[in-house]
């Protein structure tokens, strides 16, 4: 990774403490604790006792990005951009994702890019830091380490999606970080559940905080379902998701209260963190007047996915009668957020994993494993929330079909969720080869930013760019 000759420079203190700025300024904060000057904290104070590791925690919560514009690889950018590479969303105006003719000179794509590595380096950064400290206790130690591995795997988890083989970075010396090469997907991977799997010896199901803000054991199993049912590790995914389901810890509710905030469907939740705005994504979706246009819209591919009397179009799919002259156009825009105010009622928060997408991958696993009867019933219990009778699938090859269409309907715009899933189901090019103009099969990826590649000797570009 590359930073700037004044960012080389940059203490280990300021990377951790300067992104709470704005979230001590914020009404909602994750952690309540007392804010330290933003550039006079010495590294071994920021470990020097538990209320400024929080300090520290938070402010690796912060780079996410839940609310206010553009956020993160986390959160915004992926959410927003995978689903115009896909069929989800389409752009009012030319957009390189939409067309998938992404430039390496792409802001946005490096923009992405940075927004992953330079939360990565945050985490690694907390965890040398800690390390070196001997003011905590050692479970709270643990409890936090747990917090930002998982953390770090999710950085990882989209940057894999997103752009293949990239660099694994666990250090801080950026002369090392600069010259990294890319690891193989597969290596990224074996990170990725290396971490995870640290992660849950670590973290308790009791939450570590007030609410869902904070991760916990079920968000870790989470996690590693999903990496798991990418992976084709069937029984894996089926007996983590299982846990998380028969944990009785969590329910699904009605569509329109899924993503308010303290929703009982959330494992992990997070409130927006920005003084003025509401989450991100709503903030780049929800157009300033119901009498215009959004900027992007829900493609007729996924509107018309749903089926009559679903819960979730009325809930989630959000409807604008644009006026002109004579002619009258609808465009729907997702709906999942609605408050661009941080502060209107009913509060809003940033779902990074919730019980319906566990009772899906549930789901496929099973179908995977032939237990088809008890796919079915997870699958069941996310249609029959969605107000839609049990499904007709009953050959295996039925069923999958079954859970692809409702991952559709249900997971759409959030996440990265339908681009990664044609591309590991293996239907991408197909697909999207058919539904939008030229689409080819280098695509699915996106391009390595060209200033990674022309400051990075070992670094190389992806086919097709």
């Amino acid at each position: 990774m590359k930073f700037t000759i004044h960012q080389r420079y940059i203490t280990l203190a300021q990377v951790l403490i300067l992104p709470l700025a704005i979230t001590f300024s914020s009404c909602k904060k994750l952690i309540e604790i007392p804010a330290n000057p933003n550039d006079k904290v010495s590294t071994p104070r920021v470990f020097s006792d538990s209320l400024n590791v929080l300090g520290a925690l938070t402010g690796i919560y912060a780079t996410f990005g839940t609310g206010g514009f553009g956020g993160s690889i986390n959160t915004g950018y992926t959410s927003i951009y995978t689903s115009l590479a896909s069929d989800e969303l389409v752009a009012l105006n030319p957009d390189e994702f939409n067309t998938n003719a992404i430039q390496v000179t792409s802001g946005t794509v490096s923009q992405i890019w940075r927004s992953a590595y330079a939360g990565i380096y945050q985490c690694n950064a907390f965890i040398e830091g800690l390390a070196a400290s001997n003011s905590v206790s050692a479970s709270f130690r643990q409890q936090v380490t747990g917090e930002v591995l998982t953390a770090r795997s999710l950085y990882y988890f989209h940057l894999v999606n997103q752009f293949g083989d990239v660099p694994i970075i666990t250090g801080t010396d950026f002369k090392v970080n600069a010259l990294e090469k890319r690891m193989p997907a597969d290596s990224v991977y074996g990170f990725i559940l290396k971490d995870l799997t640290s992660a849950a010896g670590m973290l308790k199901v009791q939450y570590p905080s007030p609410g869902r803000m904070r991760p916990n054991l079920h968000v870790v199993r989470a996690l590693l379902a999903k990496v798991y049912l990418y992976r084709g590790a069937w029984q894996q995914a089926a007996d983590l998701s299982g846990q998380i389901i028969q944990s009785g810890t969590y329910e699904l509710v009605e569509p329109s209260k899924t993503f308010l905030d303290g929703s009982k469907e959330a494992l992990w939740q997070m409130p927006s963190l920005s003084t003025f705005a509401g989450i991100v994504d709503a903030m780049s979706l929800v157009p300033w007047s119901n009498t215009i246009a959004p900027n992007y819209y829900l493609s007729s591919y996924l509107t018309d996915a749903f089926e009559a009397n679903d819960l979730r179009k009325q809930a989630w799919l959000s409807l604008n009668n644009v006026v002109s002259g004579t002619t009258t156009t609808p465009y729907y825009y997702p709906g999942k957020y609605k408050k661009t105010d941080v502060y209107a009622t009913p509060l809003e928060g940033y779902m990074f994993f919730r019980l319906s997408e566990q009772y899906l991958i549930n789901a496929e696993a099973l179908a995977k494993l032939n237990q088809l009867d008890a796919a079915r019933l997870s699958l069941n219990k996310v249609r029959n929330r969605a107000g839609l009778l049990n499904t007709t699938a009953v050959s295996q090859e039925e069923v999958l079909a079954a859970i692809e269409k409702e991952r559709f309907t249900e997971l759409f715009a959030e996440q990265g969720n339908r681009w990664y899933d044609l591309k590991r189901i293996g239907k991408i090019t197909s697909v999207l080869g058919a539904r939008k103009t030229g689409f080819t099969a280098t695509d699915a990826l996106f391009p390595i930013p060209l200033n990674e590649i022309n400051t990075n000797i070992n670094m190389t570009q992806n086919p097709g760019y």
